[in-house]
């Protein structure tokens, strides 16, 4: 087989050997729109000005309507020929022109070519009033001949030089011209036009060059435009009498010389005159004008520059920009010239288009370069569009390539250097390994979705030279070289079994054949050297220095070179083809004058592109294919067909047979396409007019009107090959819904929608912020809902103080909660102290342990779980507790209305929580406060107690005070502690009890707990018993200890750091352990403890529902929080949570909050909390009062969400949805069950559940990829979470809901590369297709691709401002 695919490739050779003449168009079946895909050159207004003509330098002619600049038609098709001067003719009725030494005019109506006549004559005048035509005889010789626009004869004369340059007077009594002498110089010459008579002649200037010359329209005053190249200088000059003016009429900058610069005479018709840059270099146009007897110049501000152009009467001027490589199609530009500045440019797109290639499997792709701005820095990004066979599912539609494998293969793609192997299905490219951080040259099947690391880059050689398939090798080099650039030849390495070898030497250019065969190099001496394996090199040749392209052709290789010098009078190009014989031997074949673009061979078929000479297939040339500019071209599976790559866009599908059109298709971004095939069908998503029309009897006839007979996709689908059938079922069902135009619950549209793009006035901004997680039925209680309504609101606009500190203690505090021994929570309160801050000390200062007093340095606060508060207070200004000192300050109530404080100068005071007051007390007896401060104790009724322990070798007692601070009553009473009982028994026992210390007394001041200096424990009843009682328990030293109301129960509290922070063990008066429970707590979340009553309490921390790290990252930023977006006049917010958000006040809201909106204003209604649907898959949000065993009982319907927004008069309106179920139903199927649950933590809504398969394609792809935008009809941009048939996540990591986290963060990264910045909030950012993109791709990283967002609507004839 290879050696008939060789004789093939040279069958060709011989042919295009032999090929001199070029062949005629086949006319296409199809009526696509013309594009110019060269310079336009010229451009000429029709005589009513309903139309221009635009020529370009391939000859081609295009009409289009003043009325709107859309395509007419194709006058004249290109040929390859440059068009000199060409003019419009005989009342408007043709344009005339000069190819090489003939005349030409076409009638632009019926495109008919009028005349056709050796013409040697050259165009030299530049108005359309009169023809000026001259012939050089000879050196020294030439003559002119005056005509007027019909071509009827005025007159002809000859002259001694060459002319340059003509003009006629108005009233045709006058003509004058440039001479230009090779040494000599210019000469001006004026005659008498019907006599020859010379009427005077002038030198011209030497340091200047006559460009132009023209008479003003009644007193034949005679001007000449002249440029100076050393002082980049324009002027005007008027001449009398051949006499130039001393002073210039004009003077203006102009940096073009003049070989370059190009002046479109209109003086005679409206006294102007444009100048412009023939060059390829971009430069602002002049126009000239002349009124109240002075001339004028501005110069309009065009960022493509002005290579021709004309002027049109209604004050505009339409200038041909300058084309260069960047760009596929040439346009023209229409400006404002009062203004001096663009008003559109036509056709609307300049980009690079994509490029298509089928696959092995007759799957295909297209691929091309989009321009992305990440970070606020833009890049270039490789966008692929791959359709799996039989279908036109585009497995990168939802994700980009590059996103698709960061989310689903977790490789970031580096765009720089990759490599397509056509052959394989396969794409070879350098990037990391997101799970290692490992870099990696990588392969990515397309057909099979796999990707496969082929090495570990080493030494920086990241870029991908070539790989072969079959034996898995790699060539690679640290840079890729590019002909004529900027880089340097670069080392070489061959890869095989992931070990490298260097090649020595540096190269340019190498390839692999067909099995890796052979390897061919062209090194930095440029020669081509061919091997066998790694060392051994079989053949060598030097190449002239050049351009070169290397292509492999089997086992053989072709060299296509466009040479570096230049030889005037040769073709300088040429291919080698390097054939290879027998026994490793290599013979070149070379063919001067071709060049070689792409080559592509399969089962046993060859097609290749040649420069300049069209694309051959096996033995048989394409027709007019010479006058195209081809990129690529590439073969199906059996090469029945074969797609070719134009640089215009179109990408053109061939049967190979017949050689014949048989489809296409145009991709002008990542995500418009549109198809066709040559019955007459078509299918896109964007605004096809822009490419193609329909014509029926001759007649043109909008696509719209045509649509339901040629808006076939099933049948364009036949053009790539076999459909797929599960698709196309699914296919005819989309088509059918788009038939009917009609979306699962119809909307009534907005009568506010608005075409008007560019709205320059600043509007005001509407934020309503709508979230639900604590429902009636808490069973259905969400954690973030809230919070997301609280972020969007706080972004957007300003909240009051209290709404942003109940927030924080919401959301960003801590939960202090209180339990009780049984663990048991009792309460809990929120607080947040701030990004670094944190509680203080706690004590308890009721009996229950449900009021606790914290002091925080110099702050303190009463925290009351009875009524969940917190509350500041202000302490007496002698009053410092002193944090290094165990001595007792603060005194617990026995109720709960106040607490006690003592100085350390030993003055009392009572908080009085009525009052909220500290008021002074004195204490009714007197102590020593050194020794005895911890032997206090209030008692009920302004009581207080007093433990005094007395021991003076004659007795041993402790003497009991209780007095009133309200009198001087005073009880005492005394006992002998060295006589006791044991709990239990009647008999008195006697020992030496010495060191006793006060634990606690009873509120009531009837039970008395005191400890012996050997851990003994004692209890007194002070009411009935002269005998204390010795309890079984041992009490340490440092112990805190304390005795129920009752006397039966004793609870210690005791820590050991090196075992535990705190132990609670509760006794009976036998002893027994009631209760124990040991808190090691490692990470000090036991704030308080509370033994009061015998009945153990302690405040122990949990963490935020929201770090403040997170938040600082996802939710707030100090700058936004104070700044309201750029784009708008005022801002109004909004928030609505929870218990506010029910039904009723969430409708009535929507219609009043956005009453007084205005056109030129932007509404954003945002939306958190459950989504739910009804048995029909209609959505309802779930509000606060949902019921949700009956959705549509309480539910809010999608419906009445939309025409609440559709009864707004803004025009920019947003609907962001993050709720599960918020985007469309089509994927759902019918039978499918719905059941409404307790949600699953994380989960916002309901689940539906399918007994089958999951398809493998699905309709709502097919509508959002394919289609037009026919499901979007209330006018307004909706952003939902998630489809009609999955979840929305929420969880703590995000602090958000997974959506509503996205967005925020897509935002603040418009505002700042490393952080939100005051010139990054001073900007408008558009709510644009790649903002969309990035939150989506954010969402999906976030959920570990498990929720997909849903683009429900999107309003395209407005600009939403994200900010």
């Amino acid at each position: 087989m290879r050696k008939i695919i060789k004789l093939k490739i040279i069958l060709i050779f011989t042919i295009l050997g032999i090929l001199s003449k070029t062949y005629a168009q086949d006319d296409y079946q199809i009526h696509l729109k013309d594009y110019h895909s060269a310079q336009i050159t010229d451009i000429i207004t029709s005589k009513d000005e309903k139309r221009i003509f635009t020529i370009d330098e391939s000859g081609k002619i295009l009409s289009y309507f003043t009325e709107d600049f859309s395509y007419e038609k194709t006058i004249r098709k290109s040929d390859g020929f440059f068009l000199e001067n060409p003019k419009l003719v005989i009342n408007g009725m043709g344009i005339a022109f000069k190819k090489n030494d003939t005349m030409f005019i076409i009638d632009v109506n019926s495109d008919k070519v009028l005349l056709k006549k050796q013409y040697k004559f050259k165009f030299v005048s530049h108005n359309n009033n009169f023809i000026v035509s001259a012939n050089q005889i000879n050196l020294l010789k030439s003559e002119i001949a005056v005509l007027d626009n019909s071509f009827q004869p005025i007159n002809i004369f000859k002259t001694e030089n060459k002319v340059i340059t003509a003009n006629v007077s108005k009233d045709t009594t006058l003509v004058a011209y440039v001479e230009e002498h090779y040494e000599q110089g210019q000469k001006i010459i004026c005659r008498d036009l019907k006599s020859r008579e010379i009427l005077w002649e002038t030198e011209g200037q030497k340091k200047s060059k006559i460009v132009h010359v023209f008479f003003s329209g009644i007193k034949n005053t005679f001007y000449a435009i002249l440029l100076s190249d050393e002082q980049n200088l324009l002027s005007i000059y008027s001449y009398t009498n051949g006499i130039r003016n001393k002073e210039a009429a004009l003077e203006i900058d102009w940096y073009s010389i003049h070989h370059s610069t190009s002046i479109k005479d209109y003086f005679l018709e409206n006294n102007s005159i444009l100048v412009t840059s023939k060059s390829n270099f971009p430069t602002n146009p002049i126009i000239i004008n002349y009124a109240n007897n002075k001339f004028t110049a501005s110069k309009l501000e065009l960022k493509q520059g002005a290579y021709s152009g004309t002027f049109l009467k209604n004050g505009s001027v339409v200038t041909s920009n300058v084309f260069n490589n960047f760009t596929a199609i040439a346009n023209f530009t229409i400006s404002d010239i009062k203004n001096r500045n663009a008003i559109s440019t036509h056709p609307n797109f300049t980009q690079k288009f994509y490029e298509g290639m089928f696959l092995p499997d007759d799957s295909f792709l297209v691929e091309g370069i989009e321009t992305k701005e990440k970070n606020n820095y833009k890049t270039d990004e490789l966008q692929i569009k791959y359709f799996s066979k039989g279908t036109f599912y585009n497995r990168f539609n939802t994700l980009s390539f590059k996103d698709y494998l960061e989310i689903n293969h977790k490789v970031d793609f580096y765009s720089k250097d990759y490599l397509f192997d056509k052959k394989s299905g396969f794409i070879i490219f350098n990037g990391k390994d997101l799970i290692t951080d490992e870099y990696h040259i990588f392969k990515y099947n397309f057909i099979d979705d796999i990707v496969t690391k082929l090495y570990k880059i080493k030494d920086n050689f990241f870029n991908v030279v070539d790989y072969d398939a079959t034996s898995n090798k790699l060539l690679l080099s640290p840079k890729r070289y590019y002909n004529r650039g900027y880089t340097e030849p670069q080392p070489l390495i061959i890869v095989e079994n992931n070990e490298s070898k260097k090649f020595d030497g540096l190269y340019k250019f190498a390839k692999f054949s067909d099995a890796a065969k052979h390897i061919a190099t062209i090194n930095d001496k440029n020669f081509v050297q061919i091997r066998t394996d790694f060392e051994t090199v079989v053949f060598e040749e030097e190449l002239v220095n050049g351009s070169y392209l290397l292509h492999k052709a089997d086992n053989g290789f072709v060299v296509s070179n466009s040479f570096q010098e230049i030889d005037f009078g040769k073709c300088n190009k040429e291919s080698i083809f390097f054939i290879p014989q027998e026994n490793n031997i290599f013979k070149s074949d070379k063919k001067p004058c071709l060049y070689l673009n792409d080559l592509i061979y399969q089962k046993e078929k060859v097609a290749m592109f040649m420069e300049n000479a069209g694309i051959f297939i096996i033995d048989k040339i394409l027709p007019q294919s010479f006058l195209t500019n081809v990129k690529s071209i590439s073969f199906n599976n059996d090469a029945s067909k074969l797609m070719v790559s134009y640089a215009n866009g179109k990408i053109s599908v061939l049967d190979t047979k017949t050689q014949k059109e048989i489809g296409g298709m145009f991709h002008p971004s990542e995500k418009e396409h549109i198809f066709y095939d040559t019955s007459n069908h078509y299918f896109s998503n964007t605004n096809a007019d822009d490419f193609l029309y329909v014509t029926k009897d001759n007649n043109k006839k909008s696509l719209q009107n045509a649509d339901e007979i040629i808006f076939k996709p099933q049948e364009v689908l036949k053009v790539f090959g076999t459909p797929n059938q599960e698709y196309l079922t699914l296919l005819e069902k989309a088509i059918s819904l788009r038939t009917n135009k009609k979306e699962f619950g119809e909307i009534q549209g907005s009568k506010n929608i608005t075409i008007n793009k560019k709205n320059t006035q600043k509007g005001d901004l509407y934020v309503l912020s709508i979230g639900v997680s604590k429902y009636k039925q808490e069973a259905y209680n969400l954690t973030f809902a809230d919070k997301d309504a609280f972020d969007i609101a706080n972004v957007y606009g300003k909240l009051d103080s209290i709404t942003i500190k109940d927030f924080q203690d919401d959301f960003l505090g801590v939960n202090y909660q209180l339990k009780s021994s049984n663990n048991k929570k009792l309460a809990s309160l929120k607080r947040y102290s701030g990004s670094y801050t944190s509680v203080g000390d706690f004590y308890p200062i009721d009996i229950d342990g449900e009021i606790w007093l914290e002091i925080n340095y110099e702050k303190a606060f009463i925290w009351n779980y009875n009524t969940n508060t917190i509350n500041e207070i202000t302490f007496p200004d002698d009053f410092k507790k002193d944090r290094f000192s165990f001595k007792k300050q603060i005194y617990s109530a026995r109720t709960d209305q106040e607490f006690y404080i003592r100085t350390n100068e030993n003055v009392f005071y009572k908080f009085d929580f009525l009052s909220k007051k500290f008021i002074k007390i004195k204490i009714p007896f007197t102590i020593d406060y050194e020794q005895e401060a911890d032997n206090l104790q209030p008692l009920l009724n302004n009581k207080w107690l007093h433990f005094n322990a007395i021991s003076d070798g004659l007795k041993n007692e402790i003497k009991i005070v209780i007095g009133n601070v309200l009198s001087k009553e005073i009880t005492t009473k005394t006992f002998d502690i060295n006589t006791y009982k044991q709990f239990g028994k009647e008999e008195i026992l006697e020992g030496s009890i010495y060191n006793p210390q006060f634990k606690d007394v009873n509120k009531s001041g009837t039970f008395l707990l005191y400890r012996g200096g050997n851990d003994e424990t004692f209890v007194i009843n002070l009411e009935k018993e002269t005998t204390p009682i010795k309890i079984p328990i041992n009490i340490d030293y440092g112990d805190d200890a304390s005795i129920s109301e009752d006397g039966n129960k004793i609870t210690v509290l005791s820590s050991k750091l090196n075992e535990f922070r705190h132990k609670i063990i509760t006794y009976n008066l036998k002893g027994e352990i009631l209760d124990s429970k040991t808190f090691v707590d490692e990470d000090y979340t036991i704030k308080g403890m509370s033994i009061a009553n015998a009945n153990p309490k302690w405040i122990q921390s949990s963490s935020a529902l929201v770090s403040d790290f997170n938040y600082s990252i996802f939710s707030s930023d100090k700058i936004l929080s104070k700044s309201t977006p750029f784009s708008f006049h005022k801002t109004y917010v909004k928030k609505i949570t929870n218990i506010d958000a029910t039904k009723e006040n969430i409708e009535t809201e929507i219609a009043n909050f956005l009453k007084d909106t205005k056109e030129q204003d932007q509404v954003i209604l945002f939306i958190a909390g459950h989504g739910v649907l009804d048995k029909d898959n209609n959505y309802y949000y779930a509000p606060y009062n949902m019921d949700f065993s009956d959705v549509t009982k309480n539910g809010v319907a999608f419906n009445t969400i939309v025409k609440g927004l559709s009864n707004s008069k803004a025009a920019q309106k947003l609907l962001l949805m993050d709720t599960c179920h918020a985007g469309n139903t089509l994927d759902i199927d019918e039978n499918s069950e719905k059941t409404t649950t307790v949600s699953e933590e994380g989960k916002r809504g309901t689940v539906t559940k399918s007994n089958k398969k999951a398809p493998k394609f699905k309709v709502s792809d097919i509508v959002s990829s394919l289609f037009d935008d026919f499901l979007s009809k209330s006018g307004i941009t909706i952003l939902s979470a998630s489809s009609g048939e999955d979840v929305a996540y929420e969880n703590k990591e995000l602090s958000n809901g997974a959506f509503t986290s996205a967005y925020l963060k897509i935002l603040k990264s418009k505002m700042g590369s490393y952080g939100v910045t005051e010139d990054g909030i001073k900007k408008t950012i558009p709510l644009t297709e790649d903002f969309i993109a990035e939150v989506l791709k954010e969402v999906m990283l976030l959920t570990n691709g498990k929720q997909v967002p849903d683009i429900r609507e999107i309003n395209k004839n407005v600009v939403i401002k994200a900010w």
